[in-house]
């Protein structure tokens, strides 16, 4: 095949590859398709996509089917000097040469430990024609995907070139067209997300300016109204106003819980520092049962472990606080017992933190499991509720990492109670 043949091909294939990921909102597709691009028709062995985390603190390597991280991870330090203006080819393509290729940089990704071996190899012999070929496999390429705010939002890498010769100008012109590709696709997806985010926020302003509080406030003044009648008893009007009295509560707690949403869509990961789960389910227990002293609550703790490390904020109190409060809302009668489970557990290659609340209360149907944590959910066991606090709850879980689900306390008969799930990843 001619080397214009071959131009022409990588072009064609670049044309379908723009045309499957530049207006798609699926990173995880966005990044797997570059992957295997590199690999497949640019002969790179060894290439890989990482996403910043706020959570770790690093530059996560994730796996080419989507955003599950693999290790190890990759500090900022090293793709901030990947991306040093030394190696800028364009905006959206570093090269850095194989000599450049330190001993501390080749232990990290994408370098695998073969390559290591053959660069460290290289390295000690004389340069002539024959290796300086065999150097120029071993560049790496690096394209950095830039957020809304210019920051380095996640990187791709590509090294260990199959085949002969080295980087020849066509190549160069290819990469350098393909880092643009990716890179607009990459900033078009969150651009997608930001105005579908921004008509969901307008649709949660309008159900509740026009529905949720309008309702509050219609009741509010009827109730008020109610209490100036003439001929009206003391016990009727205190009733009238007490009544009147929990509207405007309702309405408040509304208004708060939406600007705890709010607060968490924007600034639910930062300020994540590393936090220990055992106080913080200790301390939130004795303040339910505290807020709760017309009940009779009983919240056991059966922890695995005196101290469970996790990266998140103060927002963490809140996550389980919502959750008992809860059990208890929807718990007739009394006593109100709750069981708090913590254990250690592997998944996906890593370890997590499995806390459990689980209650005796009305339970979950299993058709209703999931919609319970989206936004305004009915309630399904016959309380009233404003419908957003799960899905604050599952905001937050997410923020950090983790996942939130419900089970039931009882195997295969949801009337026996709900058993909660929130796994958080370990430090």
């Amino acid at each position: 095949m001619t080397a214009n043949s071959t131009r022409a091909r990588m072009f064609a294939k670049m044309l379908e590859l723009t045309a499957s990921i530049v207006s798609t909102r699926d990173r995880g597709r966005i990044l797997a398709s570059a992957v295997d691009f590199l690999s497949l028709e640019l002969g790179f062995s060894s290439s890989s996509a990482a996403l910043w985390d706020p959570r770790e603190n690093s530059f996560m390597v994730v796996a080419s089917g989507g955003y599950r991280p693999v290790s190890p991870p990759l500090p900022k330090k090293t793709v901030d000097s990947d991306c040093d203006v030394t190696f800028r080819f364009t905006d959206n393509l570093y090269w850095v040469p194989m000599e450049q290729l330190t001993d501390e940089r080749l232990l990290a990704p994408p370098v695998t430990e073969d390559q290591r071996e053959k660069v460290l190899g290289l390295k000690a012999v004389e340069m002539t024609a024959e290796t300086e070929g065999l150097r120029r496999r071993h560049d790496m390429f690096v394209i950095p995907l830039r957020g809304g705010d210019n920051e380095i939002a996640g990187v791709i890498y590509a090294t260990d070139r199959r085949g002969e010769g080295i980087f020849e100008k066509d190549l160069l012109e290819v990469m350098s067209v393909f880092g643009s590709t990716v890179s607009l696709a990459y900033r078009n997806s969150g651009l997608i997300d930001e105005i579908i985010q921004t008509n969901e926020n307008l649709e949660v302003l309008n159900r509740l300016l026009f529905h949720d509080i309008s309702n509050y406030n219609t009741t509010l003044d009827l109730y008020l109204a109610m209490c100036n009648r003439s001929g009206i008893g003391d016990d009727e009007r205190a009733s009238l106003l007490s009544k009147a009295r929990r509207q405007l509560e309702m309405s408040n707690e509304l208004i708060n819980r939406v600007r705890r949403l709010v607060y968490i869509k924007e600034k639910g990961s930062e300020n994540l520092t590393v936090l220990d789960i055992v106080p913080v389910l200790k301390s939130v227990a004795d303040q339910v049962k505290e807020s709760k002293a017309e009940r009779n609550v009983e919240i056991r703790l059966t922890l695995e472990s005196e101290q469970a490390l996790v990266r998140a904020n103060d927002l963490l109190h809140d996550l389980f606080e919502n959750i008992l409060t809860n059990s208890v809302k929807y718990t007739p009668g009394d006593p109100v017992g709750i069981e708090v489970g913590l254990r250690r557990v592997s998944e996906g290659g890593r370890d997590w933190w499995d806390i459990s609340l689980a209650d005796r209360g009305s339970g979950i149907p299993d058709d209703k499991k999931e919609q319970i944590f989206k936004r305004f959910a009915p309630r399904f066991s016959g309380g009233k509720g404003i419908g957003l606090g799960l899905s604050i709850v599952r905001s937050i879980v997410e923020h950090y990492g983790g996942r939130i689900w419900v089970a039931d306390t009882v195997t295969g008969d949801p009337s026996q109670g709900a058993n909660f799930h929130v796994l958080l990843p370990a430090v």
